[in-house]
């Protein structure tokens, strides 16, 4: 099917009492100011799997933001095309969990401020580990290909077996704190 809108193509929230939240795309498109944007302050884990066409014509192509206490970790697996104005795919976790992003297909960061890819665990209390995860496919990014930014206690692993493209910064950046 397809999803064109002005604004966020798919847009999810899970509150503090909340379980889990999946967004599955098998094919088609979908198209928005940002393509799908998934926001957990809650237990659950949240789960986005594309295989089709996600567009973020300024914003992000993908989104997923797990905040406050939550402790459910974020999974994003892409096998098809993903884009976006500001950052292709961002998972941005300041609870508990893991963050990892699996890539088989292509993601690009259009703008050359943008990056391909961006993985954040933000706060020093975070135990969660960062994952990248490139099987196949290409990530470009008009500043970074892959940016990884670890203020936390877990791991960062960013495995590559594509063509990872940077622009004004680098193809890989990574910056634990």
């Amino acid at each position: 099917g397809t999803i064109a809108t002005t604004g966020i193509g798919i847009n999810t929230t899970n509150n503090s009492t909340a379980g889990d939240t999946t967004v599955s795309q098998t094919a088609g498109t979908i198209t928005g100011s940002s393509g799908i944007h998934t926001s957990n302050s809650g237990v659950g884990n949240t789960t986005i799997n594309t295989s089709g066409t996600v567009t973020g014509t300024s914003g992000f192509g993908i989104s997923a933001v797990t905040s406050g206490s939550a402790t459910g970790s974020t999974d994003i697996t892409n096998t098809g095309t993903v884009s976006g104005g500001s950052v292709g795919i961002v998972t941005s976790q300041s609870g508990t969990g893991n963050t990892e992003a699996i890539i088989d297909g292509t993601v690009t960061g259009t703008n050359t401020t943008s990056d391909g890819v961006e993985n954040i665990i933000s706060g020093t209390s975070s135990t969660g580990n960062i994952a990248v995860t490139q099987n196949s496919g290409t990530i470009t990014g008009g500043t970074n290909g892959i940016n990884s930014l670890n203020d936390g206690t877990g791991s960062t692993n960013i495995t590559v077996a594509g063509v990872v493209t940077g622009g004004t910064g680098a193809g890989i950046n990574t910056l634990d704190n």
